[in-house]
């Protein structure tokens, strides 16, 4: 059979003797380097990775987990990845994930999200980012987590203990004043919030925001939520047949804001089926800044959220537990963005 460079049989598998071998050093000095100790002489260090890529040596990495006991791998859990917004946030988080060293397990929100968390418990991981909203799951699977020793950081508002876990959320108190003050400022009254969550969902502070909202800047205006009356509906679909039911109350309004931007092009689209405008009769508002916000026609008028950045804040916050125990809490700020879907009332 033959031979590479340093001694080693073509076909089997590298180890860190054969790159001790062709560097000629131990492999203690291999692993010293490899594990980035700064205890080796730059050009001895030098030396050991020109061995280890020229034998394209990769470390096991089951076997450093059982001396390290750190897995290096990390699991963002998704609400619905069709959401054109989860592209930035998986990208913001999983490059800062990288450069440190992990590996990120990418969980669609397709499944029981307690099946996830059970399987998360069995496999080891270092760490979660639970963006999926807690009526996918049981708050209590946090707990069981915990016990496995699995850092995590939660997105939402639920009531959890910031001691133990760390958590985002975005201040849709404010975003909501931004919409409703910027609607109102174009003369309207009539707004309604179409949802996709119901109001028993407290996790997420949309309808909360919109009802405060409404109260200060037009008090004399009745706030109306179209909510559905069970489960999580935020797709195009959705705010079709949300915004459907709407109009067939006969109810009158100029203005609609829904929950994301997704749902906000459903509306537009409902709207225009029924002869209505965007904006000469409705104007619309969405929440994210989801790229085909700026596509669809008229462009959407929306509240802006880096998503990139709101990635890469998680890592950063998950990190921190990681490392130094450390647990954060941190209200991501949304930004109105005025395109073309909202408009004077007539």
């Amino acid at each position: 059979m033959q031979q590479q460079k340093g001694g080693r049989r073509r076909g089997s598998r590298v180890t860190r003797a054969d790159v001790a071998k062709l560097a000629g050093v131990s492999t203690a000095t291999v692993s010293y380097v490899l594990n980035n100790t700064n205890k080796v002489p730059e050009p001895t260090a030098t030396r050991v990775l020109d061995a280890a890529k020229q034998l394209r040596y990769r470390p096991n990495q089951i076997a450093r987990s059982l001396v390290t006991n750190e897995s290096k791998q990390l699991a963002i859990v998704l609400n619905n990845i069709a959401n054109p917004i989860y592209s930035d946030l998986i990208l913001g988080f999983e490059n800062d994930a990288i450069q440190h060293g992990y590996f990120v397990n990418i969980c669609t929100g397709n499944r029981n999200v307690d099946d996830y968390f059970d399987n998360f418990a069995s496999r080891g991981l270092d760490g979660l980012f639970i963006e999926v909203l807690p009526y996918k799951y049981h708050t209590e699977k946090l707990s069981e987590l915990l016990d496995a020793d699995i850092r995590m950081v939660v997105f939402g508002n639920i009531g959890i203990d910031l001691k133990t876990i760390s958590c985002l959320e975005t201040d849709y108190i404010d975003a909501m004043a931004q919409a409703v003050e910027h609607l109102s400022g174009l003369g309207h009254e009539r707004i309604v919030h179409v949802s996709g969550l119901d109001e028993a969902h407290s996790f997420d502070r949309r309808i909360d925001g919109y009802l405060r909202a409404m109260a200060k800047t037009v008090p004399r205006a009745e706030p109306v939520v179209i909510a559905p009356q069970e489960n999580l509906l935020t797709s195009i679909d959705d705010g079709y047949e949300l915004t459907r039911r709407l109009l067939s109350t006969r109810r009158s309004f100029t203005a609609v804001i829904c929950t994301n931007d997704l749902m906000a092009i459903g509306a537009m689209r409902a709207l225009t089926d029924q002869g209505r405008r965007v904006p000469q009769d409705v104007s619309v508002v969405g929440i994210d800044n989801a790229y085909v916000s700026q596509l669809c026609s008229p462009t959407l008028t929306t509240l802006a959220t880096d998503y990139r950045a709101l990635g890469s804040r998680a890592f950063q916050m998950l990190y921190g537990d990681l490392t130094t125990d450390t647990k954060g809490f941190y209200l991501n700020r949304a930004s109105l963005i005025t395109r073309e879907s909202t408009g004077p009332v007539r």
